[in-house]
């Protein structure tokens, strides 16, 4: 699942920044959920952004609605993966926490 477009760093080992000219969209979380819902029953969902956690506000509130409602529609329940920046995770450590709550 796609949450967000591009990224705003622009690191030397990476051409993502070049391809969308540094720009960084995002979807809202309610947007991200309803996604969700439309998502074939699956025990692990993995979001795809080049950085899932750019947004810090944005991943924490994600990561709290997700934990009140961690089951696919069927019941099951899910897992999740994302890519993030090792600063992403030093500038926000209680990222790690809420992410690791859903699963």
């Amino acid at each position: 699942l796609e949450t967000t477009r591009g990224c705003p760093y622009a690191c030397t080992f990476c051409s993502v920044w070049v391809c969308y000219d540094r720009l960084y969209r995002k979807k809202g979380v309610g947007r991200v959920l309803a996604e969700m819902e439309r998502l074939p029953s699956s025990d692990v969902v993995g979001f795809v952004d080049d950085d899932f956690w750019v947004d810090g506000r944005r991943s924490l509130e994600l990561a709290d609605r997700i934990s009140a409602n961690p089951r696919d529609w069927r019941g099951k329940a899910r897992r999740y993966f994302a890519q993030v920046r090792i600063s992403d995770i030093r500038r926000t450590p209680e990222l790690v926490a809420a992410g690791a709550e859903p699963g």
